[in-house]
């Protein structure tokens, strides 16, 4: 059975994260398969499932909570790590 790992790589709103996870997904060929989007009061949400290297990904932005990366471990490990080398 496959490892499921959540990660909350940043702010919901860091512009600069969004950007480098867009263009890491882009890179890797991810390709996506669903989207959702809402506001509930103060509280905005956005959730984009992608598959990437035969899993799938899930990446969620939500006010309060920020922005989270949840998917098999090992794929969730590889993209933070990626980010981290873009950071440096």
């Amino acid at each position: 059975m496959e490892e499921i790992k959540t990660v909350i790589i940043g702010a919901e709103y860091n512009k600069e994260v969004i950007d480098k996870l867009e263009l890491l997904l882009l890179q890797e060929g991810a390709a996506l398969t669903a989207q959702k989007e809402g506001v509930a009061g103060s509280q905005d949400y956005q959730c984009y499932q992608v598959m990437l290297s035969g899993s799938m990904i899930s990446i969620e932005l939500e006010t309060y909570t920020g922005m989270a990366i949840t998917g098999n471990a090992a794929v969730v490990d590889y993209l933070c790590l990626a980010l981290q080398k873009q950071a440096t």
